[in-house]
């Protein structure tokens, strides 16, 4: 028998303990294989590589899902990294998920989206409980062991939470802000229960519970702590303002998701020549010319997906591909993942905002200019002042 087909047999079998208050990840290696596996229950393993940008990125997702189960002791929980297991388990695309439903001789690999609600979902489908009924959740819990891996990023700000034990309701409201950030990958939604963590207590200057911090993005940045109450339209609408995002509460994306203002810009000017289809090799080099100047953390996707519309008009002759483009994308829509699901509600809002422009001219055309008053749209949205001060950690 080969060695990766005795890894996978011997897989069938494992025990693992779990802590009430602290979710334990197996670390898998060869040599520690045969004594971490025990009995055969389920299993959720989190495939990576050390020098895989992304799989840091979305561990922490992964260990959010863990916390959901952390009292079920028919769940192991593990990570991979060994070159033989991962040769064994023929994973190629990292970070990999690998499970094995209740019972089974076979493991899987699943394929969906990395969301903690996504890998949430596929443990209870694989121990056959109702998701509907878990008391899910949505941030993480930092403990000494987890702290620093978690933390030490540069390319995702940080939100956290300092609370007591006994501070039940104030960890619901915070779990209600970091639900609404499940299929963003740019921010950690953490906390730290400082009854349990007294060395991490030490580290911040908090006398009241609960307390708030923020990390934002970058090798050298500082904390800042909210001298306020927890409120969650201003933290969403801060979180928002500060990285570019447009979540409402729950995680739905609002009008503006997708929008790029330099190229809306371009729309604006040629919203005329788009109905008339006229003008359109101009409006492509405008286009490409500001997508040239478009800031790193910018969709390059959605930036193409303005192109591809202009080109589509030019191509069909008539403004009619914009509803028909719209109408696909919600075809699109039925039985596509979270994070599909975004990109398309994204890119259906790049699709309407076209049409808007273009209605917007005819309109003005029709009433020679006088349109009225128009909406705020930032205050419409709750993208206005959204009113927290944080203030850096001395």
């Amino acid at each position: 028998m080969t060695v990766g087909a005795n890894i996978i047999q011997t897989l069938l079998l494992y025990t693992v303990y779990y802590s009430v208050y602290s979710t334990s990840i197996v670390e898998l290696t060869v040599d520690n294989f045969d004594s971490s596996i025990k009995e055969n229950k389920c299993m959720l393993i989190y495939a990576n590589k050390t020098d895989c940008e992304k799989c840091k990125l979305l561990y922490h997702k992964f260990l959010i899902a863990a916390q959901t189960f952390e009292n079920d002791k028919n769940i192991l929980f593990g990570r991979i990294s060994d070159e033989m297991l991962l040769q064994a388990f023929e994973v190629t695309s990292f970070p990999g998920i690998l499970y094995y439903e209740y019972g089974s001789a076979v493991p899987k690999l699943y394929l969906g989206d990395i969301t903690s609600a996504a890998l949430t979902k596929l443990m209870s489908d694989a121990v056959k409980t109702d998701f509907r009924k878990l008391d899910r959740q949505h941030s993480i819990k930092l403990t000494s062991s987890t702290f620093e891996e978690i933390m030490n990023t540069e390319r995702q700000a940080r939100l956290v939470m300092l609370h007591e034990a006994d501070d039940i309701d104030e960890i619901e409201l915070y779990e209600e802000i970091a639900e609404t950030y499940d299929n963003e990958n740019d921010i950690i939604i953490a906390r730290i229960n400082v009854d349990e963590e007294r060395k991490l207590r030490k580290q911040y200057n908090a006398i009241v519970y609960p307390s708030f911090y923020w990390y934002p993005k970058g090798t050298h940045s500082k904390k800042k702590r909210y001298g306020g109450e927890l409120n969650i339209p201003q933290m969403i609408s801060f979180i928002n303002k500060q990285c570019n995002f447009y979540r409402t509460k729950g995680g739905r994306l609002n009008p503006y998701a997708g929008l790029i203002k330099p190229l809306d810009d371009v729309i604006n000017i040629y919203g005329k020549d788009l109905y008339e289809i006229t003008n359109i090799a101009r409006i492509r080099t405008e286009i490409k010319r500001e997508m040239t100047q478009l800031s790193s953390d910018i969709d390059y996707e959605l930036a193409e997906f303005y192109l591809a519309l202009v080109n589509e008009i030019e191509e069909d002759r008539t403004i009619e591909i914009l509803d028909e483009n719209r109408s696909r994308i919600y075809r699109q829509m039925d039985g596509a993942g979270p994070l599909e699901l975004d990109q398309l509600i994204r890119k259906k809002n790049i699709v309407q905002k076209f049409i808007d422009i273009i209605g917007n001219h005819l309109l003005e055309e029709l009433t020679e200019g006088n349109t009225g008053e128009l909406i705020d749209l930032d205050k419409y949205y709750g993208f206005e002042d959204h009113g927290l001060e944080f203030h850096e950690e001395l």
